[in-house]
């Protein structure tokens, strides 16, 4: 009954280039409205922009981990983040999404609720 209620919002941006090799921190802050920071999963997923030339690989998944809020923050608002480093030469994109985590599920996406960035 919390979910609805979730946020999530760029904490700090991932420039607009790197190089080869080179990690990315990436920052989100997520307003729970109640819920616990590990009752959800953060991750980024990045997949590599096809040209149609060659197949294309599914996306690779980066958890990020939780951390107290900045002071000044909103009440409730945790920060998650992650340095990345891009699995895939040339342009590729980045897309965060939150769910909602427990062990006890069968399947990691099984409540259907999800929230992208």
């Amino acid at each position: 009954q919390d979910w609805p209620g979730v946020t999530l919002s760029v904490h700090q941006c991932v420039t607009a280039q790197c190089l080869h090799n080179e990690e990315i921190p990436l920052s989100v802050e997520v307003h729970l409205n109640g819920l616990q920071p590990d009752d959800v999963r953060v991750e980024c997923l990045v997949t590599p922009e096809c040209t149609g030339s060659h197949d294309c690989p599914g996306p690779d998944r980066f958890l990020l981990s939780h951390e107290e809020a900045d002071k000044g923050a909103q009440p409730g608002t945790t920060i998650y983040s992650a340095r990345i480093l891009p699995p895939y030469p040339g342009l590729q994109s980045l897309r965060i999404r939150v769910y909602p985590y427990h062990q006890g599920l069968t399947h990691p996406l099984e409540m259907g609720a999800m929230i992208w960035l």
